[in-house]
C-alpha cells in the first residue's frame, strides 16, 4: 500500500449542526433514515442526533430562512447556504469551496480565487452579493449563524457523546484493511497517492465526498457510505442488487451518465457538459454511483476519472437471464 491514512475523528458540532440544517433545509431527514435498512445502532444514534437538532431549532423564522436556504437555486441537489459559506476557512477540508468550484466548473484554491471569479462574472446579483459579503466578512457572519443555532449548541456535550458512540461504531470496521478493501471494491485507483485524510460525516450517512489535490486525496466518510463488499454475490444478494440498480437506471439523468462512461474514462466537467448540467448536480449523481459500485474512479493529480462498472450491469442481466430461465 503506498498511500498512507490519517483517520480524523474529531467531530465539530458546530459544523455538524450547520451542515445538517443546510442539507436538509425544511425536510426531517431522521424520517428517511428510519426507513433505511442499515446498521440498528448506528441508525439508532444519528437519529438521536438529528432530533435533538431538529427540535431545538425554529425553522419558521425569517432568520432560518435567510442562513439556511440554498443560494444556489438552480440547483436543486447543492445545499450551500449562508451558513454553510460561513465556513468557508475552517476547516482543511473545505467542502465550501469545492462545491462553489464543481457547481462553477472552477478551480478556487484560495478566497481570492472564488472573489476574482465572482466579480467578474455576469451572476444573479443576489447571489453576488451574498457570496461577496461572506467572502470578506465570514468571521463576523459565523458569529451570527452561531447565535441562530445557539439553542441546539446547549446540547453540545450531549452531541459530542453521541458523535463518539457513532465513530466508535465507525471504528469496528474502519481500518486500513477495511479502506483497501472498499478501494479495492470501488475500482478506486489510487496509484502514486501518498496522503489520504478520512473524516467521518454524520449528515450525508450514505455517500462518499473525495476531493483530490496533488498527491494528497481528502475523504468525507458517511456512516453508512459502503454496506458490503463481498466478493461472492448469494442468490439473496443478487436479488438486492437487481433491484437497487432497476431502482438507479430508473433515473433518466443517471442512466444517461451510465451510458455516457460505459466506453471511456470521463470526468466531471466531460459529463456535465453532455448532459447539460451543472458540475453541483454531476457530482451529486456521482456520489451515489460511486458509492454504490457503478462506477469505477481513478484519482489523477486534481481530477477523478469515472467509468461505468460494467460488471455491476452484467450481474444486473444475468440475474434477469436467470429469472427467465427457470
Amino acid at each position: 500500500m503506498e498511500y498512507k491514512i490519517k483517520y480524523h475523528w474529531e467531530v465539530d458540532v458546530r459544523e455538524m449542526v450547520i451542515s445538517y440544517l443546510s442539507f436538509y433545509y425544511k425536510r426531517n431527514p431522521y424520517v428517511l433514515l428510519e426507513k433505511e435498512n442499515v446498521d440498528e445502532n448506528m441508525k439508532s444514534v444519528l437519529i438521536k442526533i438529528y432530533k435533538i437538532i431538529d427540535h431545538n431549532i425554529d425553522k419558521t423564522t425569517d432568520t432560518h430562512e435567510r442562513f439556511f436556504k440554498p443560494l444556489l437555486k438552480e440547483d436543486e441537489n447543492n445545499d450551500i447556504t449562508l451558513a454553510q459559506m460561513a465556513l468557508i476557512e475552517s476547516s482543511e477540508f473545505n467542502s465550501v469551496r469545492h462545491s462553489l468550484s464543481h457547481f462553477w466548473d472552477q478551480d478556487f484554491e484560495e478566497n481570492q480565487d472564488l472573489i476574482n471569479f465572482v466579480n467578474k462574472e455576469d451572476l444573479d446579483f443576489e447571489l453576488k452579493f451574498n457570496v461577496l459579503s461572506v467572502l470578506q466578512n465570514h468571521e463576523s457572519l459565523l458569529e451570527e449563524v452561531l447565535v441562530c443555532v445557539s439553542d441546539v449548541l446547549e446540547y453540545e456535550d450531549e452531541l459530542l457523546s453521541l458523535c463518539d458512540e457513532a465513530i466508535d461504531i465507525m471504528k469496528g470496521t474502519l481500518n486500513d484493511d477495511y479502506v483497501a478493501a472498499i478501494f479495492e471494491y470501488l475500482k478506486i485507483d489510487l496509484a502514486g497517492w501518498k496522503d489520504i485524510d478520512i473524516y467521518p460525516d454524520m449528515v450525508r450517512y450514505s455517500s462518499l465526498q473525495i476531493i483530490a489535490r496533488e498527491e494528497k486525496t481528502m475523504i468525507r466518510w458517511g456512516a453508512f457510505a459502503v454496506r458490503s463488499f463481498e466478493n461472492e454475490v448469494t442468490m439473496s444478494e443478487r436479488e438486492e442488487n437487481f433491484l437497487d440498480v432497476s431502482k438507479m437506471l430508473s433515473d433518466p439523468t443517471k442512466l444517461e451518465i451510465v451510458k455516457y462512461c460505459l466506453d471511456k474514462e470521463r470526468y466531471a466537467t466531460e459529463i456535465a457538459e453532455h448532459l447539460s448540467l451543472s458540475g453541483a448536480t454531476v457530482s451529486h449523481h456521482m456520489n451515489i454511483l460511486t458509492s454504490n459500485n457503478y462506477m469505477t474512479i481513478r484519482l489523477d493529480k486534481k481530477r477523478i476519472y469515472y467509468k461505468t462498472n460494467v460488471k455491476k450491469i452484467l450481474n444486473h442481466i444475468s440475474y434477469i437471464n436467470d429469472l427467465l430461465a427457470e
